[in-house]
């Protein structure tokens, strides 16, 4: 169980530090881009 939690936590912790990336900054996709509007 803490095996588990602890792999989703380190898995989450490397998808956010890729997401803030410079070559995925600019990504349509990215849910952190600065520049998006709400709809």
């Amino acid at each position: 169980m803490i095996g588990g939690a602890m792999t989703f936590y380190m898995v989450a912790s490397a998808q956010n530090a890729m997401l803030k990336a410079p070559v995925y900054r600019d990504d349509p996709k990215n849910p952190f881009k600065a520049d998006r509007t709400a709809h």
